[in-house]
């Protein structure tokens, strides 16, 4: 298989009525807008995740994560991080989506 690029006009490039470098910027970037633009479900789909569901994640990539049968984080910080997301962080929001959390909560929170 091979990818095809779908090839769009957007307007002569000589004579007259050609368009300038800038008004061709311009309306490349309106054509891929339209294009690029995500759609309701995605939109939605990026606020909707449970916060736990977002700390399970944190936690295997960052708090637990090995390189080579070594961890990432010294053994005191990683009991840190794990006692603070178990005993204060999960327990206050880990029920709750992430649309839902304001930012001057969780600061005045913690």
């Amino acid at each position: 298989m091979k990818p095809i690029r779908k090839f769009h006009t957007l307007g002569p490039s000589k004579g007259d009525t050609r368009l300038s470098k800038k008004q061709a910027e311009i309306e490349r970037d309106k054509f891929l807008a339209k294009i690029n633009k995500p759609t309701i479900q995605e939109k939605v789909a990026d606020g909707l995740a449970l916060f736990s569901k977002m700390v399970e994640k944190y936690r295997a990539a960052h708090v637990e994560a090995e390189v080579a049968g070594r961890f990432l984080l010294a053994k005191p910080t990683r009991d840190k991080y794990v006692i603070h997301l178990d005993q204060r962080i999960v327990p206050k929001w880990g029920d709750r989506r992430l649309c839902e959390i304001n930012p001057d909560e969780a600061a005045v929170a913690l």
